[in-house]
């Protein structure tokens, strides 16, 4: 009798000692992540369209050196999460995400998410009390039944947007973003290039987007 395979054995290595953490969302969907460190904040990290939490694994490890715990989950419907649509959006995966950790006597959390998952963490972050911080990479204003425009409108948490200047209608959409969130801990970046989401970090910009996102996690988890 074969083996069952590691979880996600394509991407985490046994090196990683990552955790795996299984937990469900509001509507019972079965949901799948990997807690790279043992100690520090946590950052919840969620993912684009046509990928899976393996594209966020290498900036995992690099949160765990600098003294963070990682946390790169499946959305529904990808990777090792169930396979059931449900009746929520990826927004409410975000939320089961931040209380599982919550669950577990982790209170500094940061939500980070690319593409689909950053109006993914934006949206989550209104409906949590208390709404953690929040880094969006190239975040569509709408995605399916998410509307992070009104969610940042209606509840006041730090943000952080990035995007390349040449993904021009992502680039639009953070401006929009930005101008609608109620908080006034809130930063804009556009860098020069055409990276999309998680590009942005292996990318031209990603000395500058980089810099900019391990800034604003000092500053909000700081005690």
């Amino acid at each position: 009798m074969r083996p069952k395979p590691r979880f996600h054995s394509e991407c985490i290595r046994r090196a990683d000692r990552a955790r795996v953490v299984r937990f469900r969302a509001a509507d019972g969907v079965k949901l799948a992540g990997a807690i790279f460190g043992t100690s520090g904040p946590a950052v919840v990290l969620a993912h684009q369209v046509r990928g899976d939490l393996c594209a966020w694994v290498p900036f995992a490890r690099r949160l765990k050196r600098f003294g963070y715990r990682a946390f790169p989950m499946d959305f529904r419907g990808y990777g090792e999460s169930g396979r059931r649509s449900g009746r929520l959006g990826y927004d409410s995966d975000v939320v089961a995400a931040a209380r599982a950790l919550r669950a577990r006597g982790i209170n500094k959390i940061v939500l980070i998410g690319a593409s689909m998952g950053g109006t993914a963490v934006l949206t989550a972050a209104a409906k949590l009390d208390p709404a953690p911080p929040v880094v969006a990479l190239s975040a569509p204003a709408e995605f399916l039944s998410m509307d992070a425009r009104a969610s940042i409108s209606a509840v006041s948490f730090p943000i952080l947007l990035l995007a390349s200047i040449g993904d021009t209608e992502f680039a639009g959409d953070q401006q929009t973003l930005y101008q609608a969130a109620r908080t006034t801990d809130k930063f804009m970046e556009l860098e020069p290039g055409y990276e999309h989401g998680i590009e942005m970090l292996t990318g031209k910009s990603r000395l500058r987007a980089l810099n900019l996102m391990f800034g604003f996690l000092a500053r909000q988890t700081r005690t």
